[in-house]
C-alpha cells in the first residue's frame, strides 16, 4: 500500500491552488433543502463545477433527493446572480466575479451480469455515475453501453452493497471485473470518496493504485449525502474533489457543449482534499442508520 497516498487521503492535500478550479463530480442534495442556499455554499467554498446527482435503482427512483431538473428549476436569479440554463444538462451561474457550472448526474445502483457474489452478497452490485442523461435500467455493461457517448464513472468501485452491513470489500475477481468494465466502456473510476470515510479509506488507495497500474482515468469527489440538514451539507461540500486547470474551466465556460468539456477537463484532474473526520462520519453516515432502528 502507498502510505504517502494514504496520508494525503486522511489529512488532505492543502488548499486549492490559484491556477486550479475545484470540480465535485458526485453529490446528492435532500429534497427539503433550498437549492438557492446550496448554491450560496458552493460559491462560498469556491467550487467551480458541481454535479447534481439523483438516484436510479431497479424499482425506480428514490424521492428524497433533488434531481438536476428539480434543483435548477428552483433557482432564483437576482441582481447579483445571473442564471444561464442550457438544454444539454448544464447550468451556468455568475455572481460578480465568481462563476459556477452545475451539471446533471445520476447514480445508478445495478449489478454485474453473471457475477457470483459472496457470503454477504448474492451478486456483485455496482454504482454507476452517468452524466447528462437518464438511461434504461439494466445490468452494468448494458447501462454503460447505452451511455457510450456520455461521460460516466464507476462510484466507489471496490466496495459492494451487502446484506446486514453497508458494504463489503471486492475480492480479486470482482476488482478485475470492475477494471474490465472501466476499460471496455471508457468509464472513470472514483478514486476518492470522502463522505464514506470509515469503510472506504482503504479502497480509495486501492482504486488509485489500480487505476495507475492499469492506465485508467480517475475522478475524486465528496459523495455528499442527501441529509435534511443544511449545516451537515455545508460541512461535506468542498471537502474533496477533482482539480482542473483554470484554462480548462474557461474553455468549458465558453462552450455550449459544456458536458463534454467538463469530461475533458477532469480527464487529467488532480486529487484534492481528504476523507471526512470521524465526527462528521458519525453524523452523516452512522446516526441516520441508528435512527432507523430506533436507537
Amino acid at each position: 500500500m502507498d502510505y504517502e497516498l494514504l496520508k494525503k487521503i486522511i489529512f488532505g492535500t492543502g488548499n486549492i491552488p490559484e491556477n486550479k478550479v475545484l470540480v465535485d463530480p458526485h453529490a446528492h442534495f435532500h429534497i427539503s433543502l433550498d437549492p438557492n442556499e446550496i448554491v450560496q455554499i458552493l460559491f462560498d467554498k469556491n467550487i467551480g463545477i458541481q454535479a447534481i446527482c439523483d438516484y436510479q435503482i431497479e424499482s425506480g427512483k428514490p424521492g428524497h433527493v433533488h434531481s438536476y431538473r428539480n434543483f435548477v428549476g428552483k433557482l432564483q436569479g437576482t441582481n447579483d446572480l445571473e442564471i444561464i440554463t442550457l438544454d444539454n444538462g448544464t447550468t451556468k451561474l455568475k455572481r460578480k466575479d465568481q462563476r459556477l457550472i452545475l451539471y446533471q448526474g445520476t447514480e445508478i445502483e445495478t449489478y454485474i451480469h453473471g457475477s457470483e457474489g459472496g457470503f454477504l452478497h448474492d451478486r456483485h452490485e455496482i454504482h454507476l455515475l452517468i452524466y447528462g442523461r437518464r438511461v434504461k435500467f439494466d445490468h452494468a455493461a448494458e447501462i454503460l453501453k447505452q451511455a457510450k457517448p456520455t461521460p460516466k464513472a464507476i462510484a466507489h468501485p471496490f466496495t459492494i452493497p451487502a446484506r446486514g452491513v453497508r458494504y463489503v470489500y471486492a475480492n480479486r475477481r470482482e476488482r478485475e471485473e470492475v477494471v474490465k468494465l472501466a476499460r471496455n466502456y471508457h468509464a472513470k473510476l472514483e478514486g476518492l470518496n470522502s463522505v464514506n470515510a470509515l469503510w472506504m479509506t482503504p479502497t480509495n488507495v486501492q482504486v488509485i493504485e489500480t487505476a495507475r497500474k492499469e492506465g485508467l482515468r480517475l475522478i475524486y469527489s465528496t459523495d455528499t449525502h442527501a441529509r435534511p440538514d443544511i449545516e451537515l451539507t455545508k460541512r461535506q461540500l468542498g471537502l474533496a474533489g477533482t482539480l482542473v486547470s483554470i484554462e480548462d474551466f474557461n474553455k468549458t465556460w465558453a462552450t455550449k457543449n459544456n458536458l463534454l468539456m467538463i469530461n475533458s477537463a477532469i480527464r487529467n484532474g488532480e486529487m484534492y482534499g481528504r476523507v471526512q473526520d470521524p465526527l462528521l462520519f458519525m453524523q452523516v453516515m452512522v446516526k441516520p442508520r441508528l435512527k432507523r432502528f430506533g436507537l
